[in-house]
């Protein structure tokens, strides 16, 4: 709630705890998971969450790195049909 929209809403401060060291937050469009290969079949969320499994020891650019490696290995060359953003967060905390 924005401040001064409603007089009756009372601010009270929240907090959480911040991810353990060596989390992975990643945040992305459709365009990863939905990429195709030629013969049409989506990549899905499956192989991101492997590669995340399988390099989640390395730093967040190189995690980046094995999730679009993989699907281009997959796409086997297709033209992509959609933009594919991630944002790879890894805690150092």
């Amino acid at each position: 709630m924005a401040r001064g929209v409603d007089e009756r809403y009372t601010y009270s401060e929240q907090r959480r705890a911040l991810p353990s060291k060596g989390c992975v937050i990643l945040l992305g469009t459709d365009g990863i998971w939905e990429a195709s290969d030629p013969q049409g079949n989506r990549f899905g969320k499956k192989p991101v969450y492997d590669a995340v499994r399988k390099h989640h020891h390395r730093s967040a650019s190189e995690i980046l790195d094995a999730i679009f490696s993989a699907q281009a290995t997959f796409q086997e060359g297709t033209k992509k049909e959609d933009d594919a953003t991630l944002v790879v967060i890894k805690s150092q905390r």
